[in-house]
């Protein structure tokens, strides 16, 4: 088990930050990321943030995060 921890993924705004992290390829059902602050999804629900969302879905690995102050916290 591995653990990794970033922050301000800002929803949609750079999740290409994820998309281009090679580790990321590598890790399996037994490792974690945790988002720690501005996570930023769900903001808007387009379809650029769902695919977004299927994206970190479609990951083997265990997507976590804790809020942040960007945020929408009504949804």
């Amino acid at each position: 088990m591995t653990v990794y921890v970033t922050g301000d993924i800002h929803g949609g705004v750079d999740m290409q930050k994820l998309r281009d992290w090679e580790l990321g390829d590598s890790l399996t059902s037994d490792d974690y990321l945790i988002v720690a602050g501005d996570f930023g999804f769900p903001w808007d629900f387009s379809a650029e943030e769902c695919a977004d969302i299927a994206w970190l879905e479609s990951r083997p690995y265990t997507v976590l995060f804790v809020d942040g102050n960007h945020e929408r916290f009504d949804h």
